[in-house]
């Protein structure tokens, strides 16, 4: 039985995808984009998840 020698946590992960979406959009949108999302309340975010891009919600 084999045992890696390193896992990739979820916090590792969160990491790489938070610097790839920084990278993409650059620091100033970045920050922005972080901030409103925070303000939302779960709620918010997931109606925000599953709107399409003309804001109506996607068809299942």
């Amino acid at each position: 039985m084999g045992v890696h020698r390193y896992a990739m946590t979820d916090q590792d992960l969160n990491q790489r995808v938070a610097d790839a979406a920084r990278g993409q959009l650059g620091e100033r949108s970045w920050n922005a984009a972080r901030s409103e999302g925070r303000a939302m309340t779960f709620e918010e975010a997931v109606a925000y998840a599953l709107e399409g891009e003309d804001g109506s919600p996607d068809p299942a």
